[in-house]
């Protein structure tokens, strides 16, 4: 810098103003339109998500909400589809234990009871640890109460 004369601003940097990934966009849109209660548009956007971004992070929680406007439209044979996806397609993804809870609650609601209860102890027995799990557990009428539960218990609320 010289001498005075003012220091120039060079303006803001690509770090300090991050790029939205356009991917992302399509599946926040989605998001919204679900929120919304715009269950086929929220169904068109995590599709075309799925189907431009196969590998993306997710991908998987794009597919569990297909299940999901599946499920708000109704639609349970699609929503048990879907779901399964979400299991066969991303073993490994994030959504899994959440999408096994929801395979087993569609199929009680199909009529379909032994296949739920036999689902949701699978999903105790991979994700013992997970949120899903405790509400499996529940679902299955041998669910503890969680920490809140218990301190709840303990003084006497």
């Amino acid at each position: 810098m010289t001498p005075g004369l003012p220091a120039v601003d060079a303006g803001p940097t690509p770090e300090s103003h991050p790029v939205p990934e356009p991917r992302l966009e399509l599946f926040h849109t989605g998001y919204s339109h679900y929120s919304q209660g715009d269950f086929e548009a929220a169904r068109r956007a995590f599709a075309t998500f799925l189907v431009e971004n196969p590998g993306h992070e997710l991908a998987d929680s794009a597919q569990y909400w297909l299940g999901q406007c599946a499920v708000a439209q109704g639609d349970y044979s699609t929503a048990l589809l879907e779901y399964r996806r979400v299991v066969d397609s991303f073993p490994f993804g994030d959504k899994v234990a959440d999408a096994l809870l929801k395979v087993g609650d569609v199929l009680q609601e199909l009529g379909r009871g032994a296949e739920a209860r036999d689902t949701w102890q699978r999903l105790i027995a991979e994700f013992p640890a997970s949120g899903a799990a405790r509400r499996a557990r529940e679902r299955l009428g041998d669910g503890t109460p969680d920490a809140a539960a218990q301190a709840a218990a303990a003084s006497g609320a």
